[in-house]
């Protein structure tokens, strides 16, 4: 299976420079995916990023770029400091609700890997909840039974 055929809605960009040489990715609507060379067949953290792709699509640019984006950046920018040692950007509503799109997406694969891209969360984690005025969303999910 060629990633490019599963990643055609969202193109696949190496972009091997500073942070994304270690592992750091993002969708970009319009521009797609965006990963460091050794990373662009990874085919979970593809998977993961085709979820934001599939927020977007699902929720339209204005929740996209005025919640999801936002928060995943402040969320990613969070778990790289020393003093929040305890953060799980993975945790967090915008990336367990792309990795909940990305895995139904994709037909429920039995080899999603859940401790990177986990589908269910402790809601109590901080960040893990939806915002309250964005609640309606989280209902639309599909539902995880693992």
């Amino acid at each position: 299976m060629e990633l490019d055929d599963i990643f055609q809605k969202a193109r696949v960009h190496v972009f091997n420079i500073g942070k994304f040489k270690r592992g750091a990715s993002v969708f970009i609507p319009g521009i797609g995916i965006l990963v460091g060379r050794s990373f662009k067949t990874d085919k979970n953290l593809l998977r993961h990023e085709f979820g934001h792709y599939l927020q977007f699509k699902k929720w339209g640019a204005w929740i996209f770029f005025r919640h999801v984006a936002k928060d995943s950046f402040l969320s990613c920018w969070r778990s790289q400091r020393k003093k929040y040692v305890w953060y799980r950007h993975c945790d967090t509503w915008t990336e367990w609700s792309a990795n909940l799109l990305a895995w139904d997406y994709f037909g429920r694969p039995d080899d999603w890997n859940t401790c990177v891209y986990p589908l269910k969360v402790n809601k109590t984690r901080h960040g893990a909840s939806f915002p309250s005025k964005l609640k309606q969303l989280e209902e639309d999910l599909p539902k995880a039974e693992l």
